[in-house]
């Protein structure tokens, strides 16, 4: 039977060390640990595992350290590991099976991040198993691939169906930026060195990580720029891009970039999520439907790729049940609550999915079962669910709820200026959309049922008013300042 070495490069790692090792320990025949310089227990822990210690000078060079404990292993497969990163004990048959083929193969496996920030887990692709060679080696002096090597080296690429979860996303945002600023230093001494396509993609995603959202899109646009740059680096530039424009600035420029990114890789199921979004905010309900299914198959599909993030399938789900809800398309409603209902059934006993699917279903549940699922990942959908509801005292009660869980969020504050509105309780309608016009709210529609509120109130001075703020905010859209100046003159204002 061939043999597996666990390959690792370690510092001060006793918090992660032991449960790494054990995650391996019924699999690896050798254990390789390069330590950089550790001051703790870490070796202790590691010779508890009969590991073979090999000590290197840090030289802020991980591929050098990596190549150190590759040069090291004897095995005839490599597994390599972070320490904190478990092997999923299910995985085990599949890569005993993998490692019987005398073949020169690079195998995907699906790293799962637990972060306790963004509260669900995310899965990237990377090959972290392989066939034992002298002629492959890591590159990169910070986040180092082997990848490219093994393609120099023409192994053949696989996918599989191997877990390891990493739980280093889940700590202190304190560390997350330490961590991010010593892998910048690193690039930036990279990129000095040699501007790969690698490396200036690396330096725009840690500013990505450091929310340094200008220095990002700077690099990206140079790897937008460079004629050499592969499809797969210039679409995820593009959709960061995109994504920037959809959160912060809330322009048109979002779906061209976009759209950008999709003629370089439409095989992204990121990207096919985010043009959900862009459409269903556009009010093109049914391509947003339809970009929900397609970022669910990109998904699934096991496609090779340099790397690969997946996305936890409710949250894609949750975009198309909202642009169907929106539509009111019948056959995507039921198929995205079918699926839903598939994703609530691997939820360890987590019925949140389920209380809100009855609510799709027939729109009168409890509020104290409303209560349960006002979660931020169900807002959007509550409030499409709720603003539908042909009652108005029935929408009342429940936007008071989500009032409650969301004291300060506008759109639920336009939802209940315009309920009160329709029930002709214009001063409660008007304290409502006052709270969206001091909130920065941009929905045109709120300054002009101010207007008809304070007209039919015969209030001058908050009328005049309503319309100065409305001119200074939308002074450069022709088609809504054209509207304000018809009302101004029908009013004689």
């Amino acid at each position: 039977m061939p043999k597996l070495t666990l390959s690792m490069i370690v510092k001060n790692e006793e918090k992660y060390l032991e449960e790494c090792l054990l995650s391996v320990s019924n699999i690896a025949d050798e254990i390789v640990i390069v330590d950089t310089g550790s001051t703790d227990s870490t070796k202790d822990i590691a010779r508890k595992f009969n590991a073979a210690i090999y000590d290197f000078e840090w030289i802020d060079d991980f591929s050098a350290a990596r190549n150190f404990a590759l040069a090291k292993s004897n095995g005839d497969w490599i597994l390599y590991l972070d320490a904190d990163e478990r092997l999923s004990s299910s995985s085990h048959n599949e890569i005993r099976n993998i490692i019987k083929h005398d073949q020169n193969i690079g195998v995907f496996c699906n790293v799962v991040s637990r972060d306790k920030h963004n509260k669900k887990p995310s899965v990237i692709r990377y090959s972290r198993l392989f066939k034992n060679s002298e002629n492959i080696k890591f590159e990169g002096s910070i986040h180092e691939q082997i990848v490219f090597s093994l393609k120099k080296n023409n192994y053949k690429l696989i996918e599989s169906k191997i877990i390891i979860d990493h739980l280093g996303y889940d700590v202190p945002q304190e560390q997350m930026k330490a961590k991010a600023e010593r892998n910048l230093k690193l690039l930036l001494a990279d990129y000095n060195r040699e501007k790969t396509d690698y490396v200036i993609f690396q330096i725009a995603q840690t500013y990505g990580v450091l929310n340094q959202y200008d220095n990002a899109i700077k690099y990206f646009d140079e790897i937008i720029e460079r004629k050499e740059s592969p499809a797969l680096f210039k679409s995820h530039a593009w959709r960061f891009k995109a994504a920037i424009e959809f959160h912060y600035k809330r322009n048109n420029n979002a779906y061209n970039y976009a759209m950008n990114a999709e003629q370089e890789d439409d095989t992204d199921p990121v990207l096919m999520s985010l043009l959900s979004k862009i459409f269903l905010r556009r009010g093109e309900y049914i391509k947003a439907c339809n970009y929900t299914i397609t970022a669910i198959e990109n998904n699934r599909s096991s496609t090779s790729k340099e790397f690969k993030l997946n996305i936890e399938e409710s949250k894609i789900f949750l975009v198309g049940l909202e642009a169907a809800i929106a539509a009111n398309d019948k056959h995507h409603i039921e198929k995205f609550t079918k699926e839903l209902l598939v994703v609530a059934a691997k939820g360890n006993g987590d019925n949140n999915i389920e209380v809100l699917l009855k609510f799709v279903g027939d729109k009168r549940i409890g509020k104290h079962q409303l209560d349960k699922i006002v979660l931020p990942e169900y807002k959007s959908v509550l409030q499409r669910l709720i603003d539908s509801l042909p009652d108005n005292n029935h929408k009342l009660d429940y936007l008071l709820v989500m009032l409650q869980k969301f004291p300060d969020d506008n759109d639920v504050a336009f939802s209940l200026g315009s309920t009160y509105m329709n029930m002709e309780n214009y001063p409660e309608a008007a304290n409502y959309f006052e709270v969206c016009i001091k909130g920065n709210y941009d929905q045109p529609s709120t300054y002009f049922y101010l207007i008809s509120i304070y007209y039919s109130l015969n209030d001058d001075k908050k009328l005049r008013r309503i319309f100065e703020i409305a001119e200074k905010r939308y002074v450069t859209s022709p088609e809504i300042m054209n509207k304000l100046m018809l009302i101004k003159q029908k009013l004689s204002l």
